[in-house]
């Protein structure tokens, strides 16, 4: 689909629409044992349940979010450092 940008030119969008199927709908699909004992499984989901998702950086050089660290030398802030072709 084309809309007209105001200078007068075309902007092709993409556009999606998704709807959720009531839980009546769905289709249960079974699933081979894994081999890997019930008690494992949920002491995992347990250990992971508070895991929060890291920042997102694009082209992050390393993993630390800038401001966090602080140099040993001068006490000043470390930043991350862009990566850029």
């Amino acid at each position: 689909m084309a809309e007209i940008a105001p200078d007068g030119s075309r902007a092709y969008v993409k556009r999606s629409k998704t709807t959720i199927k009531p839980a009546r709908d769905w289709i249960a699909v079974p699933v081979a044992d894994s081999g890997i004992p019930r008690e494992v499984v949920d002491a995992a989901r347990e250990a992971v349940k508070h895991n929060r998702r890291p920042a997102s950086r694009k082209h992050r050089f390393w993993e630390l979010a800038g401001g966090i660290t602080r140099c040993g030398g001068c006490g000043k802030l470390m930043f991350t450092d862009s990566i850029t072709n």
